[in-house]
């Protein structure tokens, strides 16, 4: 219990920080704007050319910095750039503030900046207030459609952001639970979205995530059934740009319980004696426990070493026997790398992939029965 506090202590911290860095930085540019604005009333128009330039720069470069740790070994640790940006806003601020503050007049206009801070924070406000709770979870029948989908981060075969047509092809396709791949919770280069708690909201479904890359990036789950209890647990890594794990939950269907595991495999072709070690260990976290069903990208195709593991282990393939079945990429389909594997209980009734360019991967779908 102490240690859940603590938890709970830290996390109110945490977002504590954020609102107040964020109520920094919106006191922080109506200082800049009151000043540019003061000085052009007064015929001294303000050049910005040069700031604009260099902000421009400094904001690339740490950009470029920052998620170049996921592509390519590098020194350091891209959370170190965090506080460098941190510093820097304020430093600078506090050096532009010597200049701007002495020379700003509020003398009648002393509620200019609380009245920025408050429309800027509206948006966001008014976010929390129409969050919506999933509704109550349908009645278990005996039956589960099932579904694996790696989203690219959004984006679709055009390079395209568009969650509304990843959103259609989960709500289309009626699945019941989802394992989701390529999830971006606020990276800038992939639209600084929270692609979860979006596409959460606009399907009325609960949500659990598991982070691999960094704070803001992994694997997640989307159920109409509760999920009572979950575990983010790291997959062999060493050495690689992007970690790799899985998300292990329990989902609640009234009756009993499905024990899932959502997850991403290594990525580069040549390595497959990386995701043998992965595989290996999935298989050792089932340990032969029923209704178990473990679904993901595990880049690898069905005649590989990786995939013969988990065959292996016990695990039936929703796809087995139809060789004809490719997942990857949508735009020209050439390779089967996507998975649902179920343990010897659960029974497949159907299995099929769905054609969509939201995303360079098809979904693959499984209607299953617990016995």
């Amino acid at each position: 219990m102490e240690y859940i506090s603590i938890l709970k202590n830290l996390a109110a911290i945490s977002l504590a920080q954020h609102f107040l860095g964020q109520l920094a930085l919106i006191l922080l540019f109506g200082v800049i704007l009151r000043y540019i604005g003061g000085r052009m009333a007064e015929g001294q128009p303000e050049s910005l050319n040069l700031p604009n330039g260099l902000g421009m720069i400094l904001f690339v470069v740490l950009l470029l910095g920052y998620y170049a740790v996921y592509q390519v070994a590098v020194p350091y640790d891209n959370t170190v750039l965090e506080l460098v940006a941190g510093l820097m806003v304020v430093v600078l601020g506090l050096y532009s503030g010597r200049e701007c503050l002495p020379l700003l007049d509020f003398k009648g206009e002393r509620f200019i900046l609380p009245a920025m801070s408050i429309l800027l924070l509206t948006l966001p406000l008014l976010g929390l207030l129409t969050y919506k709770t999933p509704p109550a979870a349908p009645q278990f029948s005996g039956t589960l459609r099932i579904m694996t989908y790696n989203l690219h981060n959004g984006f679709n075969t055009q390079g395209k952001l568009d969650l509304e047509a990843l959103a259609r092809v989960i709500e289309d396709s009626g699945a019941d639970v989802v394992a989701l791949q390529e999830i971006s919770r606020g990276w800038v280069i992939s639209g600084r979205v929270d692609m979860l708690e979006w596409l959460a909201q606009r399907l009325n479904m609960h949500f659990a995530f598991g982070a691999t890359a960094g704070e803001y990036w992994g694997n997640a789950i989307l159920s109409k059934y509760p999920i009572l209890d979950t575990h983010n647990v790291s997959l062999e890594s060493e050495g690689l740009p992007i970690k790799r794990g899985y998300l292990n939950a329990v989902l609640d269907l009234g009756v009993r319980y499905l024990y899932l595991a959502a997850t991403h495999l290594h990525h580069v072709p040549e390595e497959g004696e990386v995701r043998v070690i992965q595989a290996e260990e999935l298989a050792d976290f089932w340990h032969h426990a029923p209704s178990t069903v473990i679904m993901g990208d595990f880049n690898a195709e069905p005649d590989s070493a990786e995939i013969a593991i988990l065959r292996q282990a016990g695990f039936s393939d929703s796809l087995e026997g139809q060789t004809a079945v490719l997942t990857y990429h949508a735009a020209d389909l050439y390779q089967r790398i996507d998975y649902i594997w179920a343990s010897p209980d659960i029974e497949y009734l159907d299995s099929y992939t769905v054609f969509s360019l939201a995303s360079d991967h098809l979904a693959i779908i499984a209607d299953i029965r617990l016995s």
